[in-house]
């Protein structure tokens, strides 16, 4: 079970139940992932997560996701900061170090804290924003017993365009300059 507080809108916690992944996992990477909807330049959303933020508050200093369930600045683990396109924004925070430390020790899990909250959250049943909700991606080493045989691609879609043999026109049309 995935648990988050974000008393008032305040600065959030978040704490992932990292019970099925296996203690002697390797561990290449973690990542705490969510998307942000933004809507138009005028909405409050784009305010809150836009280049402007960053722009137009000399203190902002960045999202920022920390080690603990209190923001510490000695304790954290990734800096993110607006993107200046409107539309949907994915944040991707490296917590690898963290997540390393709790596979080796669960009791240490304390979860992350943000000094933001999130746009989305992680019980939302909005099947609408269901693509929004935070994740923990976590990227490990070793084998896997569920791959399929070499040859084989399960469950894989492939862009017809991808695999459109490339041609160079110069080679079919010598006196054609592609400039």
């Amino acid at each position: 079970m995935t648990t988050y507080a974000a008393p008032g809108g305040k600065p959030a916690t978040i704490k992932f139940d990292l019970s099925k992944v296996p203690g002697n996992t390797q561990v290449v990477r973690a990542h705490f992932c969510f998307w942000v909807f933004a809507g138009g330049q005028s909405d409050r959303t784009y305010r809150t997560w836009g280049f402007n933020r960053w722009t137009q508050e000399k203190e902002f200093a960045g999202f920022k996701v920390f080690r603990g369930p209190t923001p510490d600045e000695a304790k954290v683990l990734d800096v993110k900061f607006p993107f200046q396109q409107p539309g949907a924004w994915r944040f991707e925070f490296d917590v690898t170090g963290a997540v390393k430390d709790w596979l080796k020790d669960p009791a240490a899990n304390d979860g992350l804290s943000m000094n933001f909250a999130l746009q989305t959250l992680p019980t939302d049943k909005a099947p609408k924003k269901a693509w929004m909700k935070p994740y923990l991606q976590i990227t490990y080493a070793g084998e896997n017993k569920d791959r399929p045989p070499d040859g084989h691609r399960l469950g894989l879609h492939e862009s017809p365009d991808l695999l459109r043999p490339q041609v160079d026109v110069r080679r079919e049309d010598p006196d054609h300059d592609p400039r």
